[in-house]
């Protein structure tokens, strides 16, 4: 027969109430429960339904551990009193610490015994923590019990205190016999006062040897018991000592310095003598300490008399109480040794005294060279070191204030941004003195005639600005600028050459074009960029429209950047229709730019930023790429087998090296055949330079790739120039197609063309189809081949494979355009699959 145990549980509480009854078999697994007290409940969170054993016999809030270990006890019965802490788990897994005083009680086949838990997780808490903050040996740490005013805990590293032996005693029991008393008295007024959460002291102790040693008492409460830190203070009394004598050091230190110490005594009768001054006062003043203390009238004849004047002012209202006693900080020049003026930074403290005197104590630094120093340096820093003019930030400090007092006058103001032409070229053919020495001239030039007045500046590099102020109208300014440009422009020489020099101006005006300076002064330099654009010495104004519209382009080229970085562009593809049979026999990529918000921007917002700013390799090459991939993928599918035509720009076409090899490298890359690939070049294109087209075409046609001519009919080609190109496709501008029907003329044209490529065996498409009429003249003439919105606007890769799948060919024979279901795409789509 197992045995088997009883277990009343008890947590602390003030009646010792039982909060809940376990009866336990350990023989059986055997396990019976009654209804927890709400107590229980309140402390661990458990109703009787949240109660639950695992198979070693343990409740979901214990620790198999102390289960296995009052089953083991149980059923040895070797002891009948023994302690042991326990672990509890509340209902929401945080851990209650307790310990337990266990009696077992013998009875017939069972053990009973009592566990009496008191839960001390509070105190062990505390208990840890300050156990972990004690590894130094300067502070020691105990927690006194406030009811009883003893010690309950302290650390054991401390090697200064006997706090490791006061468990029980008052903490008074650490100081010396002459004090205990009122330390006592000091830490229970402190306990029995509610607003008070912490104490500080200083108290003399005895170490655990016996010695007494100075020492800083902190008391603290928190949770309900009090926490004591006793910090050694013997070093930082010692260390005080040592301050004494580095001030009487510093002193004798101050004497050496470049100024001197001193202390004023200003009495209540308006004298005030010099009751200190330190031996610097003889480099400073060329006078001794003694002369000076004894006749204090000579510091008063050292110092500049309106400096003088402001700083008596100031300690005299402070004495007679006009203003608040405050210190004096400021700059005093005063009369060196030699009579030379000098400058320097007084800074004094006062005291009033008990006779209502005050005392100041002050220094006085020797500030010349820094002053001198940040003269220059104001210098540098608002003006321009070749010309002496003022540079861009003096203009910027200047002009607002010539603005605001023009503010309420019905005139204006000119803000004219000026450089010299050519002056890269003087620099770059006579060296950079030389242009130097233009500058200069320049600026010698704008000083004699403009009025002192008005503002001159060099704003940086090449570019100088001037402000005409007080213009009436157009023609008053017009007037100003002419007599100033004649007097500008005329021969300058330079070492054994002269140069004729000419000026471009750029003008902006307050306040149509501005009220801000730095604004005016931006206004006028884009005003004068946008000017050299047309040539030399342009006078040109500002255009805010003008501005813009560059500012615009300068974004678009940074968006179109990323967009190349970020594979924003995209190959849009529109079919190509055989005119006969009605079949897809080719298509064409065509660039699109779908943002990542998914805004698509048109190529006719796009390609001329591209142009402008020698983007358009990098354009082609993204959407090369794009069409290589989607055309592979196609003919993988099974789903077309048909070239897909990529225009390539002028650009590229100079550089017939990386040409090929970029297009030979993206068809490695993806993986399609050469034979489904035709690269179109305008025929302006080819016919820039014959030889050099011809040997790129020729270069491809041998690697497999074909070339098709774009825009035919555009390049005034000749037909003897046109049989030597190795090309396979004519396509017919849209020029030519679009009034097709209505313009004999038109017809002619492109029935010479097609003509003329029968002959030489070259394929025909006619692009810009849109009407049906156009379809039957084109089929008429004999063009092989169709492109244009009559069948297909340029398609999304994943709206082509629709297209692709769904293509009813006897009705494109037809000129009939057929209705495909549609087809969901997004972004994501046009990327890589």
């Amino acid at each position: 027969m197992g045995v088997k145990c009883r277990a009343s549980f008890f947590l602390e509480d003030n009646n010792l109430i039982p909060l809940l009854w376990l009866k336990i078999s350990f023989s059986n697994d055997d396990i019976s429960i009654r209804a927890p007290r709400k107590e229980f409940t309140e402390k661990l969170g458990y109703e009787a339904g949240d109660i639950v054993f695992n198979n070693n016999c343990c409740p979901n809030f214990m620790f198999d551990d102390d289960i296995l270990f009052l089953k083991h006890e149980a059923l040895s019965l070797k002891e009948n009193e023994f302690h042991r802490e326990f672990l509890l788990k509340n209902k929401n897994g945080e851990i209650l610490s307790c310990n337990a005083d266990i009696k077992l009680l013998p009875e017939a086949n069972e053990a009973c015994f009592n566990i009496y838990l008191h839960d001390v997780s509070i105190y062990k808490h505390e208990t840890d923590r300050l156990r972990a903050l004690s590894d130094s040996s300067e502070i020691a740490m105990a927690i006194i019990c406030p009811e009883t005013e003893d010690i309950i805990f302290s650390n054991k590293n401390s090697v200064f205190y006997t706090v490791d032996k006061s468990i029980g005693e008052k903490l008074s029991s650490i100081a010396i016999e002459e004090i205990k008393d009122d330390v006592d008295s000091s830490i229970h007024k402190f306990i029995n006062s509610p607003d008070r959460d912490s104490f500080a002291s200083e108290w003399i102790v005895k170490n655990k040897n016996g010695e007494n040693l100075p020492a800083e008492i902190l008391v603290v409460k928190k949770n309900s018991k009090l926490i004591a830190y006793v910090r050694n203070i013997s070093k930082a009394k010692v260390r005080e000592g040592v301050l004494l004598e580095r001030e009487k050091h510093l002193q004798s230190v101050a004497a050496a310095i470049p100024g001197m110490l001193f202390r004023l005594l200003q009495m209540q009768n308006g004298e005030t003598k010099v009751t200190y001054i330190s031996d610097g006062v003889k480099e400073f003043m060329g006078v001794s300490p003694y002369e000076m203390m004894a006749d204090p009238y000579i510091l008063r004849e050292k110092m500049f008399r309106p400096d003088r004047e402001r700083y008596e002012l100031f300690l005299r209202e402070c004495l007679l109480g006009r203003r608040e006693l405050e210190e004096y900080k400021g700059e005093i020049n005063y009369y060196d040794k030699n009579g030379a003026m000098r400058c320097s930074f007084v800074r004094s403290s006062p005291e009033r005294l008990e006779d209502g005197s005050i005392r100041w104590s002050g220094i006085a630094i020797d500030i010349t060279d820094k002053k001198r120093v940040e003269e220059e340096l104001e210098f540098l820093a608002f003006n321009d070191v070749l010309t002496k003019l003022g540079n861009k930030r003096w203009l910027l400090k200047e002009l607002p204030v010539k603005l605001a007092r023009m503010k309420n006058k019905s005139s204006s103001a000119a803000i004219i941004s000026i450089k010299p032409d050519r002056l890269n070229q003087i620099n770059a053919t006579s060296g950079y003195k030389a242009g130097d020495r233009m500058l200069v001239e320049l600026a010698k030039r704008l000083r004699e005639n403009v009025l002192d007045t008005h503002l001159i500046s060099r704003t940086g590099g090449h570019k100088f600005a001037i402000v005409l102020h007080d213009i009436d109208n157009k023609k008053h300014l017009k007037e100003r600028l002419d007599k100033l440009r004649a007097s500008l422009e005329h021969t300058i020489k330079i070492d054994k050459y002269e140069y004729d020099m000419t000026v471009s101006m750029g003008i902006s005006m307050y306040p149509k074009d501005g009220l801000n300076a730095s604004v005016l002064i931006a206004n006028s330099e884009s005003a004068l960029e946008n000017g050299a654009e047309k040539g030399l010495g342009q006078i040109s104004y500002y255009n805010k429209e003008r501005t813009d519209k560059i500012q615009q382009d300068v974004s678009m080229r940074s968006r179109l950047k990323r967009a190349i970085e970020n594979r924003e562009l995209v190959a849009f593809f529109q079919p190509q229709i055989d005119v006969i049979t009605g079949e897809i026999v080719g298509t064409e990529a065509l660039a699109r730019w779908i943002t990542n918000t998914g805004e698509i921007i048109p190529p006719s917002m796009f390609i001329p930023v591209a142009e402008e700013y020698g983007l358009t390799s990098a354009v082609a090459e993204a959407i090369l790429d794009d069409a290589c991939m989607w055309n592979r993928r196609w003919d993988e599918k099974g789903i077309a087998s048909i070239p897909v035509a990529v225009n390539i720009s002028a650009k590229q076409f100079d550089d017939e090296e990386k040409l090929f090899k970029t297009v030979m490298l993206r068809l490695e890359e993806t993986g399609l055949p050469p034979e489904l690939l035709e690269l179109e070049i305008t025929e302006t294109t080819a016919m820039s330079n014959k030889e050099g087209s011809m040997r790129v075409i020729n270069r491809f046609k041998e690697a497999g790739v074909a070339t098709a001519i774009d825009d035919f009919g555009t390049g005034y080609s000749s037909l003897g120039s046109l049989k030597d190109f190795p090309v396979t496709k004519l396509k017919i501008d849209r020029a030519f197609v679009m009034n097709l029907q209505d313009n004999a003329n038109d017809i002619a044209i492109v029935e010479a063309t097609i003509a003329m490529a029968q002959a030489l065996k070259i394929k025909t498409l006619a692009e810009g189809v849109e009407e049906l009429e156009q379809f039957n003249i084109l089929k008429r003439l004999g063009c092989n081949t169709i492109q244009g919105y009559l069948f297909s606007e340029p398609l999304s890769a994943v709206e082509m494979e629709n297209m692709f799948m769904y293509w009813d060919a006897k009705k494109a024979a037809k000129g009939v355009r057929e209705i495909l279901p549609e087809v969901e795409v997004s972004q994501t789509d046009d990327l890589f699959l």
